[in-house]
């Protein structure tokens, strides 16, 4: 048939305006949709981010409780090298021939907290730029909301005004999923520095015991 192109043609106007309407309506619904699932995406990943950050936070106490078990253990090297160059210690804790003076105080423990400090002001700047770009996305649905409900405006005018308004949200909406993205891949990568830390302290700390337990063994043998 001419002019058709091989496409089927709505026999009347009133069947095109019904097709147009529809079509209309299927673009607006996609849009509802694709942004119902960006809110998931977006509580998913803050919740996967807030479970991330608890995490890092044992991994850090644990980092500073293996740095602060080798500072203990270096003082009590110190009390084992006294032991094994004193003549005497069994039987008196000061005489002429050796100068034992007791272990030093190990002295409260303060690991990386000019670091700490620094992770916790990054943190807060990160925390309060998403809550501004979530208020952005609250104006954005706000302002699609009084589009739909304005019934002063043209049908079809109103149609192109919502899906515009629709992309602001979608927009704002990926902007957020980029920054919550982004931030887990750096806590990730902050994780495996931390865990890789833990694990060298851990090994170090492991064999300096078991070192300082040899030593002083082969002291106590002596008396």
């Amino acid at each position: 048939m001419p002019g058709s192109g091989g496409r089927a043609h709505p026999k009347n106007a009133k069947e095109m305006e019904k097709a147009i309407a529809k079509t209309k309506k299927d673009i607006q619904k996609t849009g509802d949709n694709t942004i119902d699932v960006a809110d998931q995406i977006i509580d998913t990943g803050a919740e996967v981010n807030a479970k991330l950050a608890a995490q890092t936070e044992q991994l850090e106490a644990a980092r500073r409780d293996n740095k602060e078990i080798k500072e203990n253990t270096k003082a009590a090297e110190g009390s084992v090298d006294r032991l094994e160059s004193c003549c005497c210690l069994s039987v008196c804790y000061a005489c002429f021939c050796c100068d034992y003076k007791p272990p030093p105080k190990v002295s409260e423990f303060k690991y990386d907290k000019e670091e700490e400090a620094k992770g916790r002001g990054k943190d807060e700047g990160e925390a309060e730029a998403l809550r501004k770009k979530q208020q952005e996305i609250a104006n954005a649905k706000e302002h699609l909301k009084e589009i739909r409900e304005d019934k002063n405006i043209d049908a079809d005018v109103k149609h192109d005004e919502i899906v515009d308004a629709q992309l602001d949200v979608v927009n704002a909406q990926l902007d957020v999923v980029n920054d919550l993205a982004h931030h887990q891949q750096e806590e990730l990568e902050h994780q495996h520095d931390v865990i890789v830390g833990v694990n060298k302290d851990l090994k170090e700390n492991q064999d300096a015991i078991r070192q300082l337990d040899a030593r002083a063994k082969a002291v106590a043998a002596q008396y």
